[in-house]
């Protein structure tokens, strides 16, 4: 779908109307105050990014999102963007009553690039039945470096060509359900140590080695016709020597994205109130500086007060000249085009028996073995030991910390034994306490999380498995540390920490079947690795 002329659809708004569809802004709560409806009316506001903090239920989100489509379309005569991240697994915001399809490394786990399309037509189908038309998914980003804090499990893989393959399958099934799909995050998040949310990373590799990796996947996003790109906030100094980063660059944008790639269709920023723009530039400055780069869509995820004076900022830099009331125009004109000829997701979709039972399938197709003793898979014995974290909050981008379901609790609840919970990062005393209570169990059961980031984790991984005792570790995001094992442990993958994921463990524990997936990823972690995430 192209641009319907320069400026075409934009010429008959205003400056305010036209800014207002280039902003898409979050708010709190479940339901919309007084206040934030007079923002959206006085500032023309043309989309709207939607968190788990905003959604019960999925009758409520329907609910909501017809509210909001109903308030958008009178304010500024255009639909909105329903924006969301539901990438699958571990990254979803739909409550767990919904379909949420598998994440991007379970998905390349189970060798079928197919099935990456059926998650996209899973969740499509589930975004369009509660009324979203929009996800910031899939990830294009290689996991190329494993102490990455932030991508991980969101990733397809370590290989450009795996990550193209997955990455545009899941891409083609949103679009099968008139979902717009965004991938992200260009040119690419997959190469640091640093999680923009928290601060700036550098990617320092030359030209040739990001258009050998990083850009790839991006590249045949941009062949294949995907309707919009997200930006990192991350800094790629081959690429713009000022030192500032890919959202902000205009030769990231322009240069290299617009002109050299000819991609032909929207720019949307990551979150501008994350720590690598508004602690180091400031918001409302990020985003003006965006807007001159060539970005389309500027998200400001949390804060009415900052996408009200980001707002005012642009308006004052139209009317000095800072800011080209042209390209203004074209870059409403690419929004206005897919608003208007988007014509989704249809009304009247719904999930049906057989999209659940297709979730349960890809679900239990995704579960990838690292290795097992020559024994087989331990049994438990009568004095099983369990232990655990809980599902701590590993980067802003995922949901807070979830106490609801707890690993070690909830299989001695279902298999008797002995209950242990660590913390994220357990420490030596900690670790000592838990080694002494394991070394009486018949067999130990242990739950990682990011492990392979927790130096406290690993080490205990470690002495776990060099007391002689038979031992089952289940990985419940990034599965790194599972590679650190030696194989006289039987080491599993499941990608992601929930009641389905905990289900499919009890399942091989009770030995009713043993998972076919193959680990997708080869690199192993960096052995100092320390990052607290």
């Amino acid at each position: 779908m192209g641009q319907q002329g320069k400026g075409q659809l934009a010429r008959a708004l205003t400056l305010r109307e036209q800014l207002g569809q280039r902003i898409a802004v979050g708010f709190p709560g479940t339901e919309l105050t007084e206040e934030f409806l007079d923002f959206l009316a006085e500032f023309k506001i043309g989309n709207l990014i939607l968190f788990k903090r905003n959604i019960e239920s999925t009758r409520q989100i329907q609910r909501l999102a017809g509210q909001l489509q109903k308030i958008v379309s009178d304010n500024t005569g255009y639909p909105a963007f329903l924006m969301i991240d539901q990438e699958g697994g571990p990254i979803v915001r739909l409550p767990e009553e919904a379909v949420n399809a598998p994440g991007a490394m379970a998905i390349a786990a189970t060798g079928n690039p197919g099935n990456a399309y059926l998650a996209g037509q899973l969740t499509g189908k589930q975004l369009a039945e509660v009324g979203i038309n929009f996800d910031l998914a899939p990830v294009l980003d290689i996991n190329c470096n494993p102490d990455n804090p932030v991508i991980g499990v969101r990733s397809y893989g370590d290989t450009p060509e795996q990550t193209a393959e997955y990455g545009l399958a899941m891409m083609q099934g949103l679009l099968s359900q008139k979902v717009i799909p965004c991938v992200k995050h260009f040119p690419g998040h997959g190469d640091t140590r640093e999680d923009s949310h928290l601060s700036l990373p550098v990617v320092d590799k030359t030209r040739e080695e990001l258009w050998q990796m990083e850009l790839v996947p991006f590249v045949q996003a941009v062949k294949a016709g995907v309707p919009a790109i997200m930006t990192s906030h991350v800094v790629y100094p081959a690429l713009e020597p000022g030192r500032i980063p890919a959202t902000m660059s205009r030769a990231v944008i322009t240069g290299l994205l617009r002109e050299e790639m000819g991609y032909q269709g929207m720019v949307v920023s990551d979150s501008m109130e994350m720590a690598a723009i508004h602690k180091y530039y400031g918001t409302s400055e990020g985003v003006l500086s965006a807007f001159c780069a060539g970005v389309d869509i500027v998200l400001i995820s949390h804060s009415m007060e900052q996408a009200r004076e980001a707002i005012l900022m642009a308006e004052k830099a139209v009317a000095s000249g800072a800011l080209q009331r042209e390209a203004v125009e074209e870059a409403v004109d690419r929004i206005l085009s897919w608003k208007v000829g988007l014509a989704g997701p249809e009304a009247g979709t719904k999930v049906e028996a057989a999209d659940r039972e297709l979730e349960a399938k890809l679900l239990r197709q995704t579960f990838a073995v690292t290795h097992l003793p020559k024994e087989g898979l331990p049994q438990l014995g009568e004095k099983p030991f369990f232990t655990g974290c809980y599902a701590y909050q590993s980067s802003l981008v995922s949901n807070e910390d979830d106490k609801k379901v707890c690993f070690p609790e909830w299989l001695a609840h279902v298999f008797g034994g002995d209950a242990c919970v660590f913390s994220p990062d357990p420490t030596e005393e900690e670790i000592d306490q838990i080694l002494e209570r394991a070394a009486k169990g018949s067999c130990i059961v242990t739950g990682t999380y990011n492990g392979h980031l927790r130096q406290g984790q690993r080490r205990l991984l470690r002495r776990l498995s060099q007391l002689g005792i038979p031992m089952v570790a289940f990985a419940l995001r990034n599965p790194y540390e599972l590679l650190e094992l030696p194989e006289t442990v039987a080491a599993i993958a499941v990608w992601e920490y929930s009641h389905r994921s905990l289900e499919g463990i009890r399942s091989i524990l009770e030995g009713h079947w043993l998972p076919e997936g193959k680990l997708p990823v080869t690199i192993m972690p960096g052995p100092e690795s320390d990052e607290s995430t």
